[in-house]
């Protein structure tokens, strides 16, 4: 049985890998669907029976100046001691997040998934290893991509290169070396669950077994 949640944004703040997220907005279904498809092309190489957990980010829908607004409104309420200098620093935080994420689109970004299996998790726990995958659009550059990437990373070496044609791989060496060697296996649980709902900046899928 798959549980699966496909999150809004809409109140509601995270971290995923370089970003913090706040945004709802609504696609016509339509799109919505031939988007879901082209996510379960990406990823379809990469799934197997051992594919516990899938995330999808559309960075194109990351409204940093409302994901500011929440943290501010957060702040007021909670009446934390010395918010104004807070308030700065947030302020501070979300030029640099928008540039950023700017960047990212103009070297070709927009969609970042998580792929995480059964050996990813075992027997690496508490060190979860999984993979990021970036499909870079036409035009990408997928050298100046892993520049802008690499200061990012929460651990400095992070493996960041082409796995196959305009698909760059974000993760650890073991992981990179399972994807391109791993005999790929129908999931059409998650699959299904990818093309189910496209409005949302961030899906999250998890199918354990």
């Amino acid at each position: 049985m798959i549980a699966w949640v496909a999150i809004s944004l809409k109140g509601f703040v995270m971290k995923m890998i370089f970003f913090a997220v706040f945004l709802f907005l609504l696609v016509p279904l339509a799109a919505a669907r031939a988007e879901g498809l082209g996510k379960a092309e990406v990823l379809r190489p990469y799934l197997d029976s051992q594919t516990l957990f899938v995330a999808h980010l559309d960075a194109s829908k990351i409204d940093v100046a409302a994901m500011e607004k929440f943290a501010k409104e957060i702040l007021d309420s909670a009446k934390v001691p010395d918010a104004d200098d807070v308030t700065k620093q947030i302020h501070a935080m979300s030029g640099v997040a928008a540039a950023q994420i700017a960047q990212f689109g103009k070297l070709g970004g927009r969609h970042v998934y998580t792929v995480v299996s059964h050996t990813d998790l075992f027997p690496n726990m508490p060190n979860m290893q999984g993979a990021i995958l970036i499909p870079l659009e036409a035009g990408g550059d997928a050298k100046a991509m892993a520049e802008l990437l690499r200061p990012m990373m929460p651990v400095p070496g992070v493996p960041i290169e082409l796995l196959g044609k305009d698909l760059l791989f974000v993760g650890d060496p073991a992981t990179q070396k399972r994807l391109q060697t791993m005999k790929a296996e129908s999931r059409p649980d998650l699959e299904s669950a990818l093309a189910a709902d496209s409005s949302s900046a961030l899906q999250v899928i998890v199918a354990p077994s």
